[in-house]
């Protein structure tokens, strides 16, 4: 009985490492002897940064210790770049206002660099009663490892509008994402928005999502220009009562810079927005706002979707799938779409266009996603992405997709995914290495070779990548008895075992008591 007691709480315990919130998504732990966990493959965490609005620091055994992000902290703006949430996307010490909650006063520091957030999520340098979460300790102070270790979720809004770029004061900018991403960002957006960062109802906002200025983040000009070098059409802009884009936003001379390096120029207008490389201002003689102005995205809502990894590789170690090959087949008939993605940044990939890829097509097969199912080469318009010109090929035959995921024959600056292949050309490996993941409706839930999944979380910001490994989480059911059941009901389940089990030691121990003195 001692036995089973101490399985169901040990069963008990790694339940209630995870959220009881559906909304927060476990992005990373540690336990109080160092050993740390990453939940998702750099990229992606970047990527759900991308849609992130709120972070949370928690003990995992006692809850009554956390701190939370406040409304626009420094801390996004450095998890959407890969960084130490203990620095600022600048390179800052932290600002305190960013968190709140009972431990919100051990998060200061005064040294130190910001590291990559999977390295060190939080470095309170020279704070000895500071948070330290770094690669050998983990703790709200130095003085002693927190019990049972500290985890960090992260909350996501769909319709959340995400900064692509945000200045400070003149001449002091920075992008939150590269020119590579915006053909993604801009295929998806629904609106654009710049805004006071710290009062947003300072604002200018695209009318419609047929917009110029969309048209143009697509191919990342300025967006105070056309596609075809034309100037800004005011009247596809609404603002605020300060902000009249009639005056504010037109312009008449100059030429396109570039969405990250000028996002808005209003050329001999003086009057106008003027966000430079050097100038951070509502006028080209004003003030900055307190606080800066932030250009933001607002991405069109997609059929909800998570991605699952179904093959990984990475330099120096075994290139392998993450099921067998029926269980992959099985599971290609229920995705909607394939994603092949650097695992280390999320702006290095392709997506397929469709469910009618040619590519899904031959998954369902089990065959290599470079050929056709008759063997044809690879289709490149089925695909989108930043690597697209990366992926044709003009020999070979197809093979199985566990040995061979993708094989660019001929094509010596293409895609090679092979059992001793593993980058984006066939002489390099890319760093961090690269996966393959499908796309499985948000609620998808199927038993396939005895495996049940389970995949219950946020929907996609945007049509590429965003995903969930087979790694246990707050979304991924357990089989109990043969009934696959949620998270919440297992510990309802595990609860009432438990309470039953002392029950009856009780109730033996009193029988034995009662025998004893009679």
């Amino acid at each position: 009985m001692s036995l089973l007691f101490f399985s169901l709480l040990c069963f008990l315990y790694s339940t209630l490492s995870q959220s009881n919130d559906p909304s927060e998504l476990l992005i990373w732990s540690c336990k109080s002897n160092g050993v740390n966990t990453n939940y998702y493959d750099p990229a992606v965490i970047t990527f759900y940064a991308q849609t992130t609005t709120e972070i949370i620091i928690r003990s995992t055994l006692d809850p009554s210790a956390w701190v939370k992000t406040t409304p626009g902290s420094y801390a996004l703006d450095s998890l959407r770049l890969g960084k130490s949430l203990s620095y600022t996307a600048k390179g800052g010490y932290v600002i305190p206002s960013g968190w709140t909650g009972p431990m919100s006063a051990n998060m200061w520091n005064s040294c130190g660099q910001t590291d990559s957030f999977v390295t060190a999520p939080y470095w309170s340098c020279n704070n000895g009663n500071g948070l330290h979460l770094v690669s050998n300790y983990c703790g709200w102070s130095t003085n002693l490892p927190t019990p049972g270790g500290i985890s960090i979720f992260i909350k996501r809004q769909l319709d959340v509008m995400v900064p692509i770029w945000r200045c400070y004061s003149n001449g002091v900018n920075i992008p939150l994402t590269t020119p590579e991403n915006l053909n993604a960002i801009g295929s998806q957006a629904s609106a654009i928005t710049i805004y006071t960062t710290k009062n947003p109802a300072e604002f200018v906002k695209t009318s419609s999502p047929t917009s110029y200025a969309i048209k143009s983040l697509t191919q990342g000009i300025s967006l105070s220009y056309t596609t075809s070098g034309g100037y800004a059409t005011t009247s596809d802009w609404v603002g605020s009562s300060y902000q009249t884009p009639s005056s504010m936003m037109w312009n008449s001379c100059g030429q396109s810079y570039g969405t990250l390096k000028v996002p808005y120029w209003s050329c001999n207008n003086g009057n106008g927005l003027h966000l430079t490389e050097q100038t951070c201002s509502w006028t080209s003689s004003g003030n900055t706002p307190n606080g800066g102005i932030t250009v933001a995205v607002t991405p069109s809502k997609p059929a909800p979707y998570r991605l699952v990894r179904i093959w990984s590789c990475s330099p120096g170690t075994p290139n392998a799938a993450d099921f067998n090959l029926d269980t992959i087949k099985g599971l290609a008939n229920y995705a909607k779409g394939i994603t092949i993605m650097s695992r280390a940044n999320s702006e290095e990939y392709v997506t397929t266009k469709s469910s009618t890829s040619y590519a899904l097509a031959s998954l369902k097969q089990g065959k290599s996603l470079s050929f056709t199912t008759t063997g044809g080469y690879a289709i490149v318009d089925d695909w989108i992405g930043s690597k697209v010109t990366q992926i044709w090929n003009s020999c070979g035959t197809p093979s199985d997709f566990t040995t061979t995921p993708y094989w660019s024959c001929n094509n010596g600056n293409g895609l090679h995914l092979t059992a001793t292949s593993c980058g984006w050309t066939s002489s390099t490996s890319t760093p961090g290495g690269i996966g393959v993941y499908i796309h499985l409706d948000a609620g998808f839930s199927a038993a396939i070779q005895g495996t049940t999944l389970s995949l219950l979380g946020q929907d996609n910001a945007f049509a590429h990548p965003t995903t969930v490994t087979a790694q246990p989480e707050s979304g991924l059911s357990r089989t109990i008895i043969g009934v696959s059941v949620g998270a919440g009901a297992f510990v309802i389940f595990i609860v009432v075992v438990v309470i039953v089990v002392l029950v009856v030691k009780k109730k033996a121990a009193t029988s034995k008591d009662t025998l004893i003195y009679r």
